[in-house]
Protein backbone atom coordinates (compact mmCIF):
# COMPACT_ATOMS: atom_id res chain seq x y z
CA UNK A 1 0.00 0.00 0.00
CA UNK A 2 3.18 2.13 -0.42
CA UNK A 3 1.57 6.15 -1.37
CA UNK A 4 -1.92 4.61 -0.54
CA UNK A 5 -3.02 7.66 1.17
CA UNK A 6 -1.51 10.25 -1.50
CA UNK A 7 -4.46 12.68 -2.51
CA UNK A 8 -6.54 11.55 -5.44
CA UNK A 9 -4.96 7.74 -5.38
CA UNK A 10 -8.42 5.35 -4.91
CA UNK A 11 -7.43 2.09 -2.99
CA UNK A 12 -9.25 -0.40 -3.80
CA UNK A 13 -10.38 -2.20 0.06
CA UNK A 14 -12.47 -5.12 -1.11
CA UNK A 15 -13.57 -6.65 -4.39
CA UNK A 16 -16.17 -9.89 -4.25
CA UNK A 17 -16.73 -11.67 -7.53
CA UNK A 18 -19.98 -14.00 -7.24
CA UNK A 19 -21.13 -15.32 -10.67
CA UNK A 20 -22.21 -12.05 -12.73
CA UNK A 21 -22.54 -9.99 -9.87
CA UNK A 22 -19.13 -8.18 -8.44
CA UNK A 23 -19.07 -5.05 -5.86
CA UNK A 24 -16.20 -3.36 -5.27
CA UNK A 25 -15.30 -0.60 -2.41
CA UNK A 26 -13.03 1.86 -2.61
CA UNK A 27 -11.80 4.91 -1.20
CA UNK A 28 -9.32 8.06 -1.60
CA UNK A 29 -8.65 11.47 0.24
CA UNK A 30 -9.74 14.62 -1.67
CA UNK A 31 -7.74 17.72 -1.74
CA UNK A 32 -9.54 19.03 1.08
CA UNK A 33 -8.82 16.26 3.02
CA UNK A 34 -11.98 14.52 3.67
CA UNK A 35 -11.80 10.69 3.31
CA UNK A 36 -14.37 9.10 0.46
CA UNK A 37 -15.52 5.76 1.15
CA UNK A 38 -17.61 4.25 -2.43
CA UNK A 39 -19.33 0.84 -3.08
CA UNK A 40 -20.17 0.19 -6.48
CA UNK A 41 -21.62 -2.85 -8.11
CA UNK A 42 -23.13 -3.88 -11.36
CA UNK A 43 -24.93 -7.45 -12.33
CA UNK A 44 -28.12 -9.44 -11.94
CA UNK A 45 -28.46 -8.22 -8.41
CA UNK A 46 -27.48 -4.42 -8.46
CA UNK A 47 -30.48 -4.70 -11.67
CA UNK A 48 -33.04 -6.08 -8.78
CA UNK A 49 -31.82 -4.00 -5.81
CA UNK A 50 -31.78 -0.87 -7.34
CA UNK A 51 -33.53 -0.84 -10.70
CA UNK A 52 -29.85 -0.24 -12.70
CA UNK A 53 -27.43 -2.80 -13.36
CA UNK A 54 -24.40 -0.38 -11.86
CA UNK A 55 -24.58 1.13 -8.64
CA UNK A 56 -22.40 3.55 -6.93
CA UNK A 57 -22.62 5.11 -3.44
CA UNK A 58 -20.41 6.57 -0.92
CA UNK A 59 -19.79 8.30 2.10
CA UNK A 60 -17.57 11.32 3.34
CA UNK A 61 -16.08 11.44 6.04
CA UNK A 62 -14.93 15.39 7.07
CA UNK A 63 -11.21 15.46 7.91
CA UNK A 64 -12.42 15.69 12.13
CA UNK A 65 -14.24 12.42 11.45
CA UNK A 66 -11.27 10.93 10.05
CA UNK A 67 -9.38 11.44 13.41
CA UNK A 68 -11.71 10.03 15.00
CA UNK A 69 -12.23 6.31 12.44
CA UNK A 70 -10.30 4.70 15.20
CA UNK A 71 -13.14 4.12 16.94
CA UNK A 72 -14.72 2.07 14.17
CA UNK A 73 -11.61 0.81 12.79
CA UNK A 74 -9.69 0.17 15.94
CA UNK A 75 -5.84 1.44 14.29
CA UNK A 76 -4.08 3.35 16.24
CA UNK A 77 -4.75 7.14 15.76
CA UNK A 78 -1.08 7.93 16.61
CA UNK A 79 -0.02 6.26 12.86
CA UNK A 80 0.04 8.39 9.96
CA UNK A 81 -3.10 9.72 9.72
CA UNK A 82 -4.46 9.04 5.79
CA UNK A 83 -2.17 5.53 6.45
CA UNK A 84 -4.06 4.48 9.41
CA UNK A 85 -7.50 5.44 7.86
CA UNK A 86 -6.85 3.34 5.09
CA UNK A 87 -5.16 0.31 7.21
CA UNK A 88 -7.94 0.37 9.35
CA UNK A 89 -10.52 0.51 6.20
CA UNK A 90 -8.94 -2.02 5.00
CA UNK A 91 -9.15 -4.44 7.84
CA UNK A 92 -12.59 -3.28 8.11
CA UNK A 93 -13.70 -4.31 5.03
CA UNK A 94 -11.34 -7.78 4.87
CA UNK A 95 -12.33 -9.39 8.06
CA UNK A 96 -15.75 -10.19 7.23
CA UNK A 97 -16.91 -8.65 3.83
CA UNK A 98 -18.61 -5.72 4.79
CA UNK A 99 -21.25 -3.57 2.57
CA UNK A 100 -20.88 0.56 2.71
CA UNK A 101 -24.43 0.17 5.04
CA UNK A 102 -21.78 -2.21 7.53
CA UNK A 103 -19.80 1.05 7.86
CA UNK A 104 -22.54 3.47 8.02
CA UNK A 105 -23.71 1.31 10.69
CA UNK A 106 -20.11 1.18 12.64
CA UNK A 107 -20.01 5.13 12.55
CA UNK A 108 -23.38 5.55 13.70
CA UNK A 109 -22.66 3.83 16.33
CA UNK A 110 -19.43 5.16 17.60
CA UNK A 111 -20.79 9.06 16.82
CA UNK A 112 -18.73 9.45 14.08
CA UNK A 113 -20.15 12.38 11.49
CA UNK A 114 -20.21 11.16 7.40
CA UNK A 115 -22.32 12.51 5.07
CA UNK A 116 -24.03 9.66 2.83
CA UNK A 117 -23.79 10.59 -1.19
CA UNK A 118 -26.02 8.65 -3.72
CA UNK A 119 -25.01 7.46 -6.98
CA UNK A 120 -26.25 9.43 -9.82
CA UNK A 121 -29.06 6.77 -10.57
CA UNK A 122 -31.92 6.67 -9.61
CA UNK A 123 -31.82 5.17 -6.16
CA UNK A 124 -31.18 7.85 -3.96
CA UNK A 125 -31.10 6.20 -0.33
CA UNK A 126 -29.24 3.80 1.27
CA UNK A 127 -30.85 0.67 2.44
CA UNK A 128 -30.34 0.40 6.11
CA UNK A 129 -31.66 -2.60 7.45
CA UNK A 130 -32.97 -2.53 10.75
CA UNK A 131 -30.73 -3.60 14.02
CA UNK A 132 -32.23 -5.15 17.24
CA UNK A 133 -34.17 -2.11 19.20
CA UNK A 134 -33.14 0.48 16.69
CA UNK A 135 -35.42 2.02 13.79
CA UNK A 136 -34.91 1.45 10.39
CA UNK A 137 -32.90 4.43 8.26
CA UNK A 138 -33.28 5.43 4.79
Amino acid sequence: MENAAAVGCMVTLYRQDQGDECREVSATFDAGGYLLVGEKSFGELSRFAYGESHHYHQVALPPDSVDELWKVTYVDPLDERERAAMDGLLRFFEASGAFLSDLMDALDRSGVPYTYLPGAGRVTAAFRPKQTGETAHI
